[in-house]
């Protein structure tokens, strides 16, 4: 059963996704007689990613790549097929074209193809060999993005919003315990959904740039400023201990919101008026993302808060 479960985390959606094209592309250059299905299959491999903005970035570098030294290719053939010299030459070309256009993740993949043309080119016309390896291979590119778009699609939007409410709730979790005297708080329990939201972020920001995720009601940029405010105080909260006297104003916050009864202090010192503000930004961000992300409350707080 372990073994089972070992190998079922292994198996993601990636990956049965690249396998899917792969098969399509191979069984399409077989169904078209395109020259190479290698090169098909190869331009699936490399394109199918983990999101869609990336194979977009991966498709386009595969096709750029392989044009870039199928010309290289085709130029240096006139000199001199399979001459060591000339195939370091042509290394050389390819390396510094990809530098100067400053596309510098093509330059393995231009070389390669370049490699390729100039080991293995047998007989016929040079110039069809390498517009058939660009046709190859941008079939392939052309069938991972489609199954990559079409099959589970992943989206970054979603994910940010998913860890955005993920770490919404444990943030009140974390507080409600820190406010009651459990200081048995695991504040690394919400570094998990920060990470995500910090790493898909960038992704989500190049998909509404390319129109690739629908904008929503919910503004994503926005509410990443305010967790990471949030994410800033429970911290410093979590930082100052359980014996911190609070306030009457977030007494009654925290008995508004979540219905906890806690006695409220006006004897504080500076480190109880830090918490206090502290707790106060805390639970007043919390309340502004539970209306943006249209989340219920035990009670729902009319009027404005104080500053």
């Amino acid at each position: 059963m372990d073994l089972v479960a070992k190998f079922k985390g292994k198996l993601g959606m990636r990956t049965i996704k690249t396998a899917i094209a792969v098969t399509l592309s191979v069984a399409t250059a077989y169904a078209l007689n395109l020259n190479s299905p290698f090169f098909a299959a190869i331009g699936a491999l490399i394109t199918m990613q983990g999101n869609i903005i990336d194979s977009f970035r991966m498709g386009r570098d595969r096709i750029l790549g392989t044009i870039i030294g199928a010309l290289v290719g085709v130029l240096c053939s006139y000199i001199a097929l399979g001459n060591p010299i000339v195939i370091g030459f042509g290394v050389l070309l390819v390396i510094f074209i990809s530098n100067i256009i400053n596309y510098k993740k093509t330059i393995v993949i231009s070389a390669v193809i370049f490699i390729s043309i100039m080991l293995n080119f047998k007989s016929g016309s040079i110039l069809i060999y390498g517009l058939n390896m660009v046709i190859d291979t941008l079939v392939g590119i052309i069938i991972a993005v489609f199954v990559n778009i079409i099959i589970y699609p992943h989206f970054s939007r979603d994910v940010v919003l998913n860890a955005s409410l993920e770490l919404l709730e444990k943030c009140e979790k974390a507080i409600k315990n820190l406010v009651t005297g459990d200081c048995q708080l695991c504040l690394d329990n919400l570094a998990e959904e920060f990470e995500v939201i910090e790493r898909e972020y960038p992704t989500f920001k190049k998909e509404e740039e390319n129109h690739l995720c629908k904008e929503g009601k919910i503004d994503l940029h926005n509410s990443r400023l305010l967790i990471h405010k949030l994410y800033h105080n429970i911290h410093i909260i979590g930082d100052m201990g359980k014996n911190n006297k609070i306030d009457k104003d977030n007494a009654r916050l925290l008995d508004k919101m979540y219905n906890i009864k806690v006695d409220f202090s006006e004897d504080l010192n500076n480190e109880d008026i830090v918490y206090n503000y502290h707790l106060k930004k805390s639970l007043e961000i919390i309340i502004t993302l539970a209306k943006a992300f249209n989340m219920d409350y035990q009670t729902k707080l009319k009027g404005n808060l104080k500053g």
